[in-house]
């Protein structure tokens, strides 16, 4: 949908798997010790999120957890988005460093989705990803620029027509607004839900960024904001992480190019 030349998708979520709310066997990897990785770049306002399940937004986010090639382990978020009829696999979109990692040893060797999860019930079971359905941006995988740090899980095994609302937003609509960060922080129990209020504090042509409390396990997670009524929780940008021992955090802006390049892999 185009509104002032503004380009953006509603929510989609036309999915008909088991969607019952009960206690699930869900694997977790080993050694899935916290990073301890804190970025207190503001006051912890985080809220759990208790009920995940059948609740927009987030219901498209995704527990990850990833194997790697030099044998270590982590945790992190991804979250269905919907392609505006671009996507033609189910598309989970997160940071490109959670695919690929040249120092952890090239690509992951796994990485095990658990979508709409909250701790307890995961309600479309989950799934394992590798080999040709992890994806990240070329320019990450070969200079490692930050400027390119986003990935996406493309399988057939992931949810059919079901994903996160986006828009492109231009930088005047996101000089100093408010957002929302959902996602699975690792210094809480293993597969919580969490989300946290923020305001961007500078705009970049492709990278955002804000003061807030993070910790390891966020990466990936989904920046949204209210663009309309038809699309209340739009996706603007994936969170990084924090690159330098101080502040700010950064998010990889969803922009035209990086939206190309997420499709050209489904």
């Amino acid at each position: 949908m185009t509104k002032d030349g503004i380009i953006s998708a509603a929510a989609e979520n036309n999915h008909t798997l088991n969607t019952q709310d009960e206690p699930a066997n869900i694997t977790l990897l080993p050694n899935l010790n916290p990073s301890k990785l804190v970025s207190a770049c503001g006051p912890d306002d985080r809220v759990q999120v208790d009920t995940v399940n059948r609740v927009t937004p987030f219901e498209y986010l995704c527990f990850l957890q990833i194997a790697w090639p030099n044998g270590t382990h982590e945790t992190g978020t991804g979250f269905y988005l919907t392609g505006g009829g671009r996507f033609t696999v189910p598309t989970i979109v997160t940071a490109g460093h959670l695919c690929y990692d040249s120092t952890k040893g090239g690509q992951a060797v796994q990485v095990i989705v658990t979508a709409s999860y909250n701790g307890t019930i995961a309600p479309f079971g989950q799934f394992t990803a590798s080999g040709d359905e992890l994806h990240a941006a070329e320019n990450w995988i070969r200079n490692r620029d930050h400027n390119y740090d986003y990935g996406a899980i493309v399988s057939s095994n992931g949810i059919a027509h079901f994903g996160m609302g986006w828009v492109l937003q231009p930088t005047r609509n996101l000089t100093a607004a408010d957002f929302t960060i959902a996602g699975y922080p690792d210094d809480k129990r293993s597969g919580t839900l969490w989300r946290e209020p923020g305001e961007f504090s500078r705009v970049l042509t492709t990278e955002l960024e804000y003061n807030i409390y993070t910790t390891g396990g966020m990466s990936g997670s989904p920046l949204y904001m209210r663009y309309s009524a038809e699309n209340p929780h739009a996706a603007v940008a994936l969170h990084q992480g924090r690159r330098t021992e101080g502040c700010p955090q950064v998010a990889t802006r969803l922009t035209g190019d990086v939206f190309s390049e997420v499709a050209s892999w489904t």
